[in-house]
């Protein structure tokens, strides 16, 4: 089939998270590509970038060469946004493949379902999402599908030795980087492991929004100042993996609703094992493989009480049998199996 993926987002290359960091929705919607590609579907892939792009069966282009391939198409999968020239292709099967939350500007257009009606289906990577979607949107549930979110599980091959006084924090800074300071200290005061050390991969660089970090200065200076902190820039999903390899726990405080949570497959394939609050859909992508508290929100003095408890904890443990459980299964999220199941939806 020639399937056409179109995306609005931040500008990549076929490559680009394997040497740099990406969005998270970025690197879905490559995966995708590259899976469906590996399927021997002929695959044309539009995003932000400003040149044309080569690998066996897919093409990459800028999102502004629309038309001539969505005329060539027979399925048109969107991501982000929806061009106002799809009104020209309305004969080809369309789907739309959505990670923001309910409450995001840019899906608003899902409260009219007269655009609703105009896709085949909207493809949700959570339940948590969905039913989101049919609560506080009133889409019509037979337009709503699940997928899910992939990984690259071949990053998390071969062994990497394991600090286990390594703890770990890499997510978007309104996602919790406020929390850390003071649940670290309260973490290193209350634990008996003293050479515990955390880990930071969290800027709005990730998404070119470097001025954004100022709202962040006193947190960051506070992190800064605290013994044993470590604050980077964000890496590359094929770093990441290496560090989550080498990783005892990954700090996830989760201050915002995650429709998937992508960055916990990734942790436990890589055998980190998250810790977190059981907030949008972090329960039912973590399941038992982690820890997820019944607490919704860490701002709750109990909740925080329960987390740095849980990881003090944790930290005292041999999880090895734990880790090796979460690292078997993440395979399911792999980016051909879920290219599959992609395949399944739209054809």
């Amino acid at each position: 089939m020639k399937i056409l993926l179109f995306d609005n987002g931040l500008s990549f290359d076929l490559n680009t998270p394997y040497y740099k960091s990406l969005g998270g929705s970025e690197i879905s919607i490559l995966l995708l590509a590259k899976g469906l590609a590996k399927l021997n579907h002929q695959v044309v892939l539009l995003s932000n970038i400003t040149y044309r792009e080569e690998e066996p069966n897919i093409i990459l282009d800028n999102n502004n060469n629309f038309n001539p391939y969505a005329n060539l198409a027979d399925i048109i999968i969107f991501n982000r946004s929806i061009p106002k020239d799809v009104m020209n292709h309305l004969n080809k099967k369309l789907f739309y493949l959505s990670h923001d939350a309910y409450d995001q500007e840019n899906i608003r257009w899902m409260m009219n379902q007269n655009s609703t009606d105009l896709l085949d289906k909207i493809i949700c990577v959570s339940n948590w999402q969905k039913d989101t979607f049919i609560k506080y949107l009133n889409v019509n549930p037979n337009k709503l599908t699940i997928l899910g979110n992939p990984i690259d599980y071949s990053l998390y091959s071969g062994y990497t030795e394991r600090d286990l006084n390594k703890l770990i924090y890499t997510s978007i800074p309104f996602k919790g980087l406020e929390v850390l300071p003071d649940l670290f200290n309260e973490i290193k005061f209350k634990s008996k492991n003293k050479k515990l050390h955390l880990d930071i991969y969290s800027s709005f660089s990730l998404y070119n929004r470097e001025e954004e970090n100022q709202k962040y200065a006193n947190i960051y200076r506070q992190l800064n100042n605290i013994d044993g902190v470590n604050i980077f820039e964000p890496i590359s999903m094929k770093d990441l993996a290496y560090k989550f390899k080498q990783s005892n726990l990954y700090l996830a405080p989760s201050t915002y609703h995650e429709t998937f949570g992508r960055v916990f497959v990734e942790s436990l394939a890589g055998g980190c094992l998250p810790v977190t609050v059981n907030n949008g859909a972090n329960k039912e992508i973590i399941k038992d493989y982690g820890y997820v508290l019944d607490y919704a929100n860490i701002y709750n003095s109990d909740c925080f009480k329960e987390y740095v408890n849980l990881v003090c904890e944790l930290l005292e443990k041999d999880l090895y049998n734990k880790r090796v459980i979460a690292e078997r299964e993440m395979l399911k999220w792999d980016y051909i199996k879920l290219a599959k199941k992609l395949e399944d939806i739209i054809i």
